[in-house]
């Protein structure tokens, strides 16, 4: 599909409601949230979204659709929606209309200390979410369980963009001293599983990652930790004692591991010099 060369504007509509269009130089990302098949009649369409291409892979739509817009909700998604009664049409032709994109690897809890958790390295959600077509990030363990709640009340519960969070295994998160992951005695297994159960609409996963130590205690804790409260566990780079494949050893389905395809020599990347992904990578 070709896309107009257009020029870079932002028109947001209702950004309570999580529903916004967005415009770029290349192509146009509709971000509407709250898709239902519940028909509303044309008088009660705030804003009627006409002829864009709608992506939305849960309900397995891929097709030139209309979309209404009722007090925020979206109401209806089809086919040549009547304008009538419409209080606002938008031509979205030529344009892609989706469903909020989730970014799963942030770092978001921002403060006044050096580094990343509650520190000047994190950046705030909302200064690239929306203009990026994002409407929920997952931050990748900036926490632990003793600054989870304070990453919550100043971060998850003031942000616009819906914040969801791994939690980091070792007790005060992304601190970047040797007790953040280092320290045997800031693996609190205990604490951590409280605060999981605590805040379970709001964590996600657990994380393990810069972590240069030879014992894989903590990485098999987090692992426990994270299956026994069926959520994921979530292996960031950094790890410079233990291989690749050793690390997929020691992971389930459905766990994560970033920076795939970093080549560091801290950790090979999941392709070979050819491209090709490596075997133990396609056993695991």
């Amino acid at each position: 599909m070709g896309f107009e060369r257009l020029e870079f504007s932002i028109s947001q509509i209702n950004m309570n409601g999580n529903c916004f269009i967005q415009t770029g130089r290349t192509l146009v990302i509709g971000i509407c949230l709250f898709i239902s098949t519940q028909y509303v009649a044309a008088q009660e369409i705030d804003l009627l979204l006409k002829g864009g291409h709608v992506i939305d892979p849960k309900n397995k739509i891929s097709a030139k659709m209309d979309i209404a817009i009722h007090k925020g909700i979206i109401q209806k998604v089809a086919s040549n929606i009547s304008e009538k009664g419409a209080k606002k049409v938008v031509d979205v032709s030529r344009m892609l209309v989706s469903p909020g994109l989730i970014d799963i690897h942030t770092h978001v809890f921002t403060g006044p200390n050096a580094g990343f958790g509650h520190g000047s390295s994190s950046v705030m959600s909302d200064d690239f979410t929306f203009r990026a077509g994002i409407t929920t990030v997952v931050d990748a363990g900036t926490s632990g369980y003793k600054t989870f709640p304070l990453f919550k009340e100043q971060i998850i519960d003031r942000s616009r963009t819906r914040v969801l969070a791994y939690l980091n295994v070792f007790a005060p998160g992304m601190v970047g001293t040797a007790a953040e992951q280092e320290d045997m005695q800031a693996l609190k297994i205990e604490e951590a599983d409280q605060t999981i159960k605590k805040y379970s609409d709001n964590i996600v996963g657990v994380k393990i990652g810069h972590y240069s130590g030879k014992d894989w205690k903590p990485f098999d804790a987090a692992a426990a930790l994270a299956h026994a409260n069926g959520r994921p566990l979530f292996v960031e780079c950094h790890i410079t004692e233990f291989s690749l494949e050793d690390q997929l050893n020691h992971m389930k389905s459905g766990d994560i591991i970033t920076h795939a395809y970093e080549n560091v020599s801290e950790r090979m990347p999941v392709v070979d010099e050819n491209g090709m992904v490596r075997p133990f990578v396609l056993d695991a």
